[in-house]
């Protein structure tokens, strides 16, 4: 995972909510809160659900983040947390709860250049909800979280070579979507 301010921000905060600071913890929350609710909506496809699950996360990290020992790896070990509680959301709900299909679309209006060819991030977006979940999980893990395979690897329980051929597949995919070639 890349180092940046956001990433020495957090350390921090994790510091402090060690320590017992409450509006550390409240601040981690708040920074961490959207991230979390759109990789579990898109895990469990229902974003009422989503909330609850990134909620039981945070009671989860509030209660254990003493244990934690190394501030630096707190965005691996919060996305292993949200994922567990995730497909336990699912396994409870193929015993019998509703699923009642939710996902709020962001309108971004934005254009970028991406290998010669113009696409704008509606587009971008539009493609990613072509993806099933586990590949738009290893999407958003990998190129917006900016964890390496071997982490992703750790938050899903999921092989590496597994998680390269997902990559690859899914990047073909998001390629043809676009108007590219795919490899």
């Amino acid at each position: 995972m890349k180092r940046d301010i956001d990433q020495i921000l957090t350390e921090w905060l994790v510091l402090e909510a060690q320590s017992g600071d409450e509006r550390a913890m409240n601040h981690l929350a708040r920074e961490w809160r959207p991230k979390l609710l759109r990789y579990a909506a898109r895990q469990i496809q229902d974003e009422e659900a989503a909330k609850d699950v990134v909620q039981e996360t945070f009671i989860a990290v509030s209660k254990s983040i003493g244990k934690l020992k190394d501030p630096a790896s707190f965005p691996r070990w919060i996305y292993q947390i949200l994922h567990r509680r995730g497909v336990d959301y699912i396994r409870g709900k193929a015993r019998g709860r509703r699923n009642s299909m939710v996902m709020d679309t962001d309108s971004i209006s934005e254009e970028i250049v991406h290998e010669g060819i113009l696409v704008s991030t509606i587009d971008i977006h539009n493609a990613l909800h072509i993806l099933k979940s586990d590949s738009y999980q290893l999407i958003h893990l990998h190129y917006l979280h900016g964890f390496n395979l071997r982490e992703i690897a750790q938050i899903t329980g999921t092989p590496v070579g597994t998680l390269k051929s997902r990559l690859h597949a899914a990047r073909n995919l998001l390629r043809q979507f676009l108007g590219g070639k795919s490899s």
